[in-house]
């Protein structure tokens, strides 16, 4: 007699008897035309992870369950069964051996959808046979949407050539370029599928390579076929209103589109090398995904100092960290939070990633002249009540931003250091006096961005010697750490998301005698501690502790480099 598959998940220890008389009584109150099965039911209750259902699906039917994160899967083969056939089943194909096809199915028992699968079978490839193992669903979901959107995007290149022969080609607008325009369609679709930052278009010697950063990392997406790298470029320049016909000079543009009815800004980079140009396009955040200030990560004591900063009606707010480390971000919740009808607000951007809505924002462009410097100038002569600075980057900037604090404004400024306490310093080495640095300057936000475990294979993970040395962690603390295993819903990679790591250090009196005195970081440091400041590493170890990091990113983002 065959096992039910809640029975197995019991057996296994996986669910309990009440997690199960619970959904077969949630099962029962479905409409009986709209009735769930009692797998979807238990995902959408969270009793249960895809990985265990779908073996015990195929404990139930007799079969095998495979985890695609570890299956390597021939292109041609996965696109052996149509698209339209392969979506609707929720099937892919795996591999082919003599006359016969394994595919991983969601559910074993959809008749229908493996019955449409042998059609096609019998129809293109009579006498090859159907081997079903099980997968679970979303693995199967993101298998077929990288295969496709990778085969879709090779084979609008591959036509190319016969589309332009078929229809002339527009050189203004590109019309007529359908296996471009359906190439650049599938890689920006992909890249806000997987939720990245950057798409990297990279010509090789004999390919065209596609990586997406997601979460700070850059992964391989996509192999496009050498040939299509011309017309993929011509694509997106003309989409970025650059000259297609200059290739020998790096170009940058922004564009506004639309994909799916949903419009995103975008900004391109383009870098002349040995093979062809390289093509880095930024998705941009709209101002609708911006998060708001109290969301960023910002540690909550620290909080209601930097709202107290951010309503003053003169000062100069800095925020450092690398590149990299989402100070854009915060400089735009900063913004976005003092926006107000009675407040004119202009910034100096190099370049405008934002477009916020009753804000003055300025392209720097040095070629022409507007350097920040020379920008600030013109601000000050526009009654402003705040100026955001995107950089500053010398002396000149830096005096003209502190004058502006010292004379009724509120400047919010970015500089590159490690730390707070060195980014006061920068002002110092720029050659800024301190009493001018001290007298203007009311707070430095230093941040980092760290990726967080993915919830759904965290787990404990105690750190060891060595990583407690460096990390001077305390017994309770490394014992107390957490890591993400690797699982279907994070693609193997053990993350899911990133989140901010601040240090926030006040300019009070004590920090401002310290600094006219003529100390340095670590006097500054030492003067701010009384007053809640915290070193970056303390504020990650905290957040590690309370599992919302790991001790492999604190040691990857706030020591590398470090001794």
């Amino acid at each position: 007699m065959r096992q039910r598959v809640g029975e197995i998940l019991v057996a296994w220890g996986a669910i309990t008897q009440e997690d199960l008389r619970h959904c077969l009584v949630m099962q029962s109150q479905d409409p009986p035309r709209r009735r769930r099965r009692l797998g979807r039911i238990l995902l959408d209750e969270e009793r249960v992870t895809e990985i265990s259902l779908a073996a015990a699906l195929a404990q139930a039917h007799g079969l095998r369950a495979v985890d695609l994160s570890q299956e390597e899967i021939d292109t041609d083969v996965a696109r052996s069964i149509p698209q339209v056939v392969a979506m609707k089943a929720l099937v892919v194909p795996l591999s082919r051996s003599d006359n016969v096809l394994r595919v991983a199915a969601a559910d074993p028992v959809d008749v229908v959808g493996l019955d449409d699968v042998r059609l096609h079978l019998h129809r293109k490839h009579r006498g090859v046979e159907l081997e079903v193992v099980v997968a679970p669903e979303s693995q199967i979901r993101r298998r077929l949407a990288a295969t496709w959107s990778e085969a879709n995007a090779v084979d609008a290149l591959e036509g190319f050539d016969d589309s332009r022969k078929a229809v002339p080609v527009d050189s203004e607008t590109g019309a007529g370029d359908a296996g471009a325009v359906a190439a650049v369609h599938q890689i920006l679709g992909t890249a806000i599928r997987m939720g990245a930052s950057d798409i990297h278009i990279e010509p090789m010697a004999d390919e065209v390579r596609v990586r997406m950063r997601v979460d700070g990392g850059l992964r391989k997406v996509m192999t496009l076929p050498r040939s299509g790298q011309a017309p993929l470029t011509s694509r997106i320049k003309i989409i970025a209103n650059l000259d297609i016909a200059q290739k020998r000079v790096p170009q940058d543009g922004r564009a506004r589109i639309r994909l799916d009815g949903v419009g995103r800004n975008i900004r391109v980079s383009t870098l002349p090398t040995l093979h062809g140009e390289t093509l880095v396009i930024r998705l941009l955040a709209d101002i609708g995904e911006l998060p708001a200030l109290t969301a960023l990560g910002i540690p909550d004591d620290m909080l209601s100092r930097v709202h107290q900063a951010l309503r003053s009606n003169q000062g100069l707010v800095l925020i450092t960290g690398p590149t990299g480390s989402g100070k854009t971000t915060t400089l735009y919740s900063a913004i976005h939070e003092v926006v107000t009808g009675d407040r004119n607000l202009i910034t100096l951007e190099e370049p405008v990633e934002i477009e916020l809505p009753g804000v003055s924002q300025v392209q720097i462009d040095e070629k022409s002249g507007m350097t920040f410097a020379a920008g600030l100038r013109s601000v000050l002569r526009q009654d402003p009540d705040i100026i955001m600075v995107g950089e500053i980057r010398d002396k000149v900037t830096a005096e003209l931003a502190i004058r502006a604090a010292l004379t009724g404004h509120l400047v919010l400024a970015t500089v590159h250091t490690v730390d707070a306490p060195s980014a006061v310093m920068r002002l110092v080495d720029m050659g800024v006096p301190r009493y001018l640095i001290a007298s203007s300057l009311i707070m430095v936000i230093a941040q980092r961005l760290v990726r967080k475990p993915c919830p759904y294979c965290k787990a404990p993970d105690p750190a060891d010697a060595e990583t407690r040395e460096r990390l001077h962690l305390t017994e309770a603390q490394a014992a107390n750490m957490v890591v993400g295993r690797g699982c279907e819903r994070c693609e193997a990679h053990g993350y899911r998301g990133r989140m901010g790591v601040f240090e926030v250090l006040p300019v009070t009196k004590a920090v401002r005698a310290a600094l006219t005195s003529g100390g340095d970081e670590e006097v500054l440091a030492k003067a701010a501690t009384p007053e809640g400041w915290k070193p970056l590493l303390e504020a990650g170890i905290e957040a590690a502790t309370r599992h919302q990091t790991t001790t492999a990113e604190l040691l990857r983002v706030l020591l590398s480099g470090a001794s």
